[in-house]
């Protein structure tokens, strides 16, 4: 197995480093080190440890505005409770693995982000579930195949009869429907494959 790693050191706190590992058959791209060192920073910030999770959102949560605060009250309520902890940064902080090796937090990134304004304590608390999320899952990442055959998506799409070109490129998509409780917009989402890697 090849090792090495990409570092960007720029103006940024953190390293933003990607490891890219070599194997006979597939190379894998992560960013371990750099979700390591985020969330010890943030632990540092904030003063608490996070519980490991195994999904990057609570299975009950549904992002509204009405759980933003709407007096001065609940603003000093959630600044007395998550007051170290900069809520854009973190985002910021996320939004940057999501893009680079780490498809599976882009959807919870994605609907946090959007109380980034005027977040609220139910809007902290998926924060820091997130948070749990990488810190357990820190070495996931992307892998590319070789060889088509060898991927995990070229046995999905055999097992449901589904005929792929190698060296095609394979895009998988879905839409809810009026799921936004704020705006009843739909959320539309895609994921496309080169290699058997997103």
């Amino acid at each position: 197995k090849n090792e090495f790693y990409l570092t960007l050191m720029g103006h940024a706190k953190w390293y933003l480093g990607m490891r890219i590992r070599q194997y006979k058959n597939s190379i894998l791209l992560d960013q371990d080190q750099y979700v390591k060192n985020i969330t010890a920073c943030f632990k540092k910030m904030f003063k608490h440890s996070f519980k490991l999770k195994d999904s990057p959102l609570p299975g009950n949560f549904v992002p509204t505005k009405n759980d933003c605060p709407k007096n001065e009250a609940q603003t000093k309520e959630v600044k007395l409770r998550f007051g170290n902890l900069h809520y854009r940064s973190v985002i910021g902080a996320l939004l940057y693995v999501s893009c680079c090796t780490r498809p599976d937090i882009s959807y919870a990134v994605n609907k946090l982000a959007k109380y980034s304004n005027n977040p609220g304590i139910i809007h902290f608390r998926a924060l820091l579930h997130l948070i749990g999320y990488l810190k357990g899952t820190s070495q996931k990442g992307i892998r590319f195949y070789r060889y088509m055959k060898d991927s995990p998506v070229d046995t999905l799409l055999r097992q449901n009869n589904i005929e792929s070109n190698p060296n095609s490129i394979l895009t998988f998509t879905d839409s809810s429907w009026n799921n936004c409780i704020d705006t009843r917009r739909s959320t539309g989402g895609y994921i496309t494959y080169i290699h058997g890697g997103a």
